[in-house]
Order: structure tokens, then C-alpha cells, then sequence
């Protein structure tokens, strides 16, 4: 009855002006619960229907399913019967006091509860350290994240495939453009990494951008050469109008920290 007695019955005073759901917001609902009790009581009506053919794909046989309230007198009835008497009579003669309540606290660091809380405080503090550690808001820390995951994928490639054998006897000679331009890519690096402009930064950055444009040149693929001679054009462009725009040059790492990724740029490379 207490199940029912909320949805019959006159509403009372207070709630008479309350607007009722219209017939299409309660009777999808209705024939749900409807259902819900008829093949409850009765699952033989569906269950050949439904579930012998989702238990037929899952054991790739054709299984028997004999699906109904009552299966006699079993193991399983006299083991839920059971579990009922024992908490029925462990209400009735259990009576709560304060003695009681003062052991059972002396065991709280076993209970489900308290265990769940400290795993639930233990969660809560890695989430708080995983999101400061990685998810800090800055681009520098996503893109040393993307490329040690990256360099942790090839080495295990590299790993699985095998020792690398490198036929240095196999490689071309080495010209003088060649490693003038490796010079002047490696000088411009340096630059990069020590000055404290932000314009002589994005200046040694387009002469590495041009110096691989060279390269590109040197082993016949202009049409590489002429995209990324402009797409260097076009950034160093853009990060000189937006230099205008941003605050003094500011040095947000450590020196570990530069030399960190000094080293995940050069296994990188």
C-alpha cells in the first residue's frame, strides 16, 4: 500500500492547483511497469523469445531456458530462507546499546565503509596530483607529454623488432654545403636556446626553418622545400606582430627542467 497511496487519492489542498503531466508524459511509464509486472510473475511469456537467443549467442549452443518464479524446493530457497531467519531473529534479540556500539567502533578500520572512504581519499588525492602533473594548463607540458609517449612507443617498437644495425659503409659522403648548413642550423639552436628575446628566438627559428628548406633542396624535393620555406615565412611573420602584443620575456623553467627537455629533444631527434 505504501507503494500506491502516493499516486491515489484526492490531492490535497495546498496541491490543488498544481498542473498534472499530460497522458503522453505518464502512460509511456505506466505500460512500462505494466509489463515490468506481468513478466515478472510470468518470464516464461518472454524469455523464450529474448533470452534463450541472447544466451544461444553468447554460448554459441542451443541453450535450454527455464525461466519461471518457482523451482521448488531447492538449495537455493532454503539458503535465501535461511539468511531471512537469521536477520529476522538477530533484530528481534540484538537490542542496540551503548556497550555494543563502543566494540563495534573498535573494528570500524575493517568495515566497508571505512575501507571505501580511504580508497575514495586515496582517489581523490592522485586525481588531484594527476591533474596538477598533467593537466596544468600550460603547452609546453602537453608537448613534452605527447613526445616522451611518442619516443616511449618507438623504443618499444625498436625493442620488438630487434637489435639496429646501422651500415655507416652503406652512407654517401658528407659535402660542404652539407655540413655548412648543419652548422648553421646548430648555431642558430644554440641561439634559440640561450637568448632572452623573444625576437632573436623567432629569428634563430626561421633560420633553422630555412636551413631545412636548404635540405630539402639538397636531396630533391622542392616541392617540400617551397611549403615549408613558406609556412616559416608566414610564422615568423606572425609571431613578430604578435611579440607587440606580449608581456617581457619570461623564464618559467628550472634549469633541470631545461635540461630535461634538452635531453627529450635530442632523443627525439
Amino acid at each position: 500500500m505504501a507503494g500506491v497511496k502516493p499516486f491515489t487519492g484526492a490531492l490535497p489542498q495546498s496541491h490543488q492547483k498544481t498542473h498534472l503531466p499530460y497522458i503522453s508524459m505518464w502512460l509511456p511509464p505506466l505500460i512500462l511497469s505494466v509489463l515490468g509486472v506481468l513478466f515478472g510473475l510470468m518470464p516464461n511469456l518472454i524469455g523464450e523469445l529474448f533470452s534463450r537467443q541472447a544466451a544461444n549467442a553468447i554460448f554459441g549452443t542451443d541453450t535450454k531456458l527455464n525461466l519461471k518464479i518457482w523451482h521448488g524446493l531447492n538449495t537455493v530457497l532454503l539458503l535465501s530462507l535461511a539468511t531471512l531467519a537469521a536477520g529476522t531473529v538477530l533484530y528481534l534479540f540484538n537490542k542496540p546499546s551503548k556497550e555494543k556500539a563502543t566494540i563495534i567502533s573498535r573494528f570500524k578500520w575493517i568495515s566497508p565503509e571505512f575501507i571505501f572512504e580511504r580508497i575514495a581519499s586515496a582517489l581523490f588525492i592522485f586525481s588531484e596530483w594527476y591533474t596538477g602533473k598533467f593537466h596544468n594548463g600550460y603547452l609546453r607540458s602537453y608537448h613534452l607529454q605527447i613526445i616522451l609517449f611518442a619516443e616511449a612507443l618507438l623504443a618499444y617498437k625498436l625493442w620488438l623488432s630487434g637489435p639496429v644495425d646501422i651500415n655507416f659503409y652503406g652512407l654517401a659522403m658528407l659535402s660542404v654545403y652539407e655540413v655548412a648548413i648543419v652548422a648553421i642550423l646548430i648555431g642558430a639552436l644554440i641561439i634559440m636556446l640561450t637568448t632572452r628575446t623573444r625576437l632573436t628566438a623567432v629569428v634563430s627559428m626561421s633560420v633553422i626553418g630555412y636551413c631545412i628548406c636548404l635540405m630539402f633542396v639538397f636531396y630533391s624535393a622542392p616541392d617540400l622545400a617551397m611549403t615549408q620555406f613558406t609556412i616559416d615565412t608566414l610564422t615568423t611573420v606572425l609571431f613578430v606582430l604578435v611579440l607587440y602584443k606580449l608581456p617581457p620575456f619570461l623564464n618559467l623553467g628550472t634549469k633541470r627542467e631545461r635540461y630535461r627537455d634538452m635531453a627529450v629533444a635530442l632523443v627525439s631527434a
